[in-house]
């Protein structure tokens, strides 16, 4: 469109159906007005135009049809809806808004947690201009700010950012708050910068610090004590570190020294006990003619003082070897116990008896005390209760200046006591733990002799019998040793013993195990039954007649024979056993000083298991009678285990050989007679029933009766393999009156069924 020449025009546009009016003005711009504002715009340039509104400070927007006025001062009027709207065209022409924007925060209102008080003060630090300071509880709030740019208020814009939270700026419209929530603990500054309607930005704005304290375990001091805390930890457990580490290094350096002193204690104890051991045989030869010496009171009273020194040092010299060796059994855990019912009473009187002399003979008085009225017997093992009070009263009377009390009391419980005082120097508190140590002995005692073995034995057969010691001040002064006992449980091992004449050949048991001395050196006998006396049961003969005599009312497992003996010498000795049906079974050991391979052949030629030259080792002859026994009781073994194993095997020598020859024959012709039994063998053998039981458990390990049996078994397993029989025909061939009863026998016997023996037995053949 183009403007007319004349100065007022009144148009009307069909489209706003809006009717204006006109105005030039001397620059050339149109002033329209319409039902929409006043339209200012320059004829050449239509699309370039601004619209005022009420937002520009109008009264209204809709203005009357040919209701408007131009001054003779060139100001316009505008009739509209709500009055004139008069106004200089220069004042609002299409100049720009120059004039930036004020910015001024106006509130912080918290969320969550209100607070009066807490926004009030806030109020006061914002007006200020004062850093605002929240606690950790107020970390969520919303901040309201204005412009005051009134040309066209709504046209305002803002932006914000957080400094701290945010890394951009954030455009908030004509939005005129934000707000944060659950912000961290730290320093903030919040910007916010406005821009007038023109679109000119204060680029200062306005700013708020703002900071939020860390709770109290996030403060600083409490980061500090964080730091702190963690330091010491950490020295802790460096300290810890270092510490274990050194510990660690002590027990490896413990454990290197008790290997090592253990090394220094296994020699030594291996010195003294082979020591102990070369010098038991040459004292058990000067005890024997000594005590013969004395007994013949034919020296004069000097000498006989002489010889009682010299006996009263080979009992303390034997005293100390049996220590020293029982020490060493205790050391490797050789010793067994086995419980018996001991009278206590009686006990402690035998050992007042043997220690009153030795004790009054030293000018101190020894004093026991037993209670009369109360029963005092306990289980327990005889021969280490024997060495406990021993040792108790042997170190009492080392130390003892005046008296020795020995006092049994029966506690309520049913524990004895056996208390041992004495009025010797005492032993100091940190010591009464050491005093049981192997070899350990107090400085101020060592001139009173001794080894340390003794109370050491003590306390280890004290734990072995589940008893227990202690050590207390005897007032004024010395010591008391406080031994309590009970019961002791027998092992489980243990059997009920068997009469004489069923000797169980199935236990291994070495005390089971009774042994024949034959020689007519007294010194001999003595140091050979010493020597096995621990491990089996010694009886001793002078001669070979006595010896045939023993045999009759006893059963042996083995006899050790000497060759030059009076009346009867020891090869005709064991040709008399050999050839004897009740004795021929009994291995014999000879002994001879003879060193001639004729007497050594002659000897074997007898019946001899061995023959043993003298002098001999102890540790051979015990190795020889260990396997004399074992090879026995191992032969016996593999002759049950196998079921066609021949009974030749059982014999060692031709009249054993024949004796089972003709046993087995006897059975053979009443194999299929149930009723055959024992009686009828020992009419056979015209042997009594007894001589007849011993024999056949000592070559077969078995009763008669068990032999019978035995020996039908095995001859049913030769018919199952070598004939078509079927198994219930061979039971009745060998006895058995009931295939079941066969069947059960035969299992027990081999552990296998009849069947299975046959299929296992052939199946090789497959």
């Amino acid at each position: 469109m183009k403007a007319p020449p004349a100065a007022n025009a009144y148009f009307y546009d069909t489209r706003s159906r809006a009717s204006e009016i006109r105005f030039r003005h001397p620059q050339g711009n149109l002033w329209l007005s319409s039902n929409k504002g006043i339209i200012c715009f320059h004829p050449d340039d239509p699309k370039n135009y601004r619209l005022y509104t009420t937002e520009n400070g109008f009264s209204t927007n809709q203005f009357n049809f040919k209701a408007s006025f131009k001054g003779r001062d060139g100001r316009f009027y505008f009739g509209g809806i709500n009055g004139f709207t008069s106004f200089y065209p220069d004042e609002i022409s299409t100049v720009k808004n120059q004039v930036r924007p004020s910015v001024f925060i106006t509130q912080i209102q918290l969320l969550n947690n209100r607070d009066p008080q807490v926004e009030q003060d806030i109020q006061v630090q914002l007006h200020r201009s004062e850093k605002i300071v929240l606690t950790h509880r107020f970390s969520s709030f919303t901040i309201s700010f204005v412009s005051l740019s009134f040309a066209s208020p709504s046209k305002n814009q803002y932006a914000y950012k957080l400094e701290g939270a945010d890394e951009e700026w954030t455009m908030a419209g004509n939005t005129k708050s934000v707000s944060y929530v659950n912000l961290s603990p730290g320093t903030y500054v919040f910007h916010v910068k406005a821009s007038n309607n023109d679109g000119l930005w204060n680029e200062t704005g306005a700013a708020v610090q703002i900071e939020i304290l860390p709770p109290l375990w996030l403060s600083l001091p409490a980061k500090v004590a964080y730091v702190l805390l963690m330091l010491a930890l950490c020295y802790v457990c460096l300290r810890y570190y270092i510490r274990a580490n050194k510990r660690k290094q002590a027990r490896h350096l413990l454990a290197f020294q008790s290997e090592q002193e253990q090394k220094s204690f296994r020699s030594k104890i291996d010195f003294f006990t082979n020591i102990a051991h070369e010098i038991r045989t040459p004292l058990s030869l000067i005890t024997a003619p000594l005590e013969e010496i004395i007994q013949q009171e034919n020296s004069d009273q000097e000498t006989m003082h002489n010889l009682r020194i010299i006996e009263k040092n080979c009992e303390r010299l034997t005293v100390l070897i049996n220590q020293l060796l029982d020490f060493r059994k205790m050391d490797e855990n050789e010793q067994s116990l086995h419980p018996e019912p001991v009278d206590l009473g009686n006990l402690l009187e035998d050992l007042y008896d043997r220690f009153r002399k030795s004790v009054h003979r030293n000018k101190v008085r020894f004093d026991l005390s037993i209670p009369r009225d109360q029963a005092l017997v306990v289980e327990t093992d005889l021969d280490a209760l024997i060495k406990i009070l021993s040792n108790l009263l042997t170190n009492a009377s080392k130390f003892a200046r005046s008296y020795i009390r020995v006092r049994l009391d029966r506690q309520p419980d049913g524990t004895f006591t056996i208390s041992v005082s004495d009025d010797g120097p005492g032993i100091p508190d940190e010591f009464k733990k050491l005093v049981f140590d192997p070899f350990y002995q107090l400085s101020s005692n060592q001139d009173r002799g001794g080894t340390g073995i003794g109370l050491s034995l003590v306390k280890h057969l004290t734990n072995r019998l589940g008893a227990e010691i202690k050590i207390e001040d005897e007032q004024p002064r010395g010591s008391r040793f406080i031994f309590s006992l009970r019961d002791m449980p027998a092992p489980a091992s243990e059997t009920v013993p068997q009469k004489a004449e069923q000797l169980s050949l199935d236990s291994n048991e070495p005390h089971q195990t009774q042994i024949l001395i034959v020689d007519d050196n007294p010194d001999i006998t003595a140091f050979i039954s010493h020597a096995l006396a621990p491990a089996y049961h010694i009886d001793i003969a002078d001669s070979a007649g006595q010896a045939l005599q023993m045999l009759d009312s006893c059963v042996y497992s083995l006899v050790i024979s000497d060759i030059m003996m009076p009346e009867m010498d020891g090869i005709t000795f064991a040709k008399r056993l050999k050839n004897d049906i009740n004795y021929s079974h009994i291995p014999v050991i000879l002994l001879s000083a003879k060193i001639q391979n004729a007497t050594k052949v002659e000897g074997l030629l007898s019946g001899a298991d061995v023959f043993m030259e003298k002098p001999f080792s102890v540790a051979f002859l015990k190795a020889q009678i260990s396997s004399l026994l074992q090879n026995r009781k191992h032969l016996l073994e593999n002759f049950h285990a196998s079921p066609l194993s021949p009974y030749s095997s059982l014999a060692t020598n031709a009249r054993d050989e024949a004796f089972l020859t003709q046993l087995n024959a006897e059975i053979e012709k009443h194999l299929s007679d149930e009723q055959f039994n024992v009686e009828s063998l020992v009419d056979i053998f015209k042997i009594s029933r007894s001589n007849f039981q011993r024999k056949l458990k000592a070559i077969a390990g078995t009763s008669p009766g068990d032999y019978v049996r035995n020996y039908r078994l095995k001859r049913a397993c030769t018919l199952l393999l070598e004939s078509d029989y079927r198994i219930n025909e061979v039971a009745f061939l060998v006895g058995f009156t009931s295939a079941s009863y066969f069947t059960k026998a035969f299992i027990k016997a081999f552990n296998q069924t009849p069947k299975e023996f046959i299929q296992r037995s052939r199946a090789p053949a497959k």
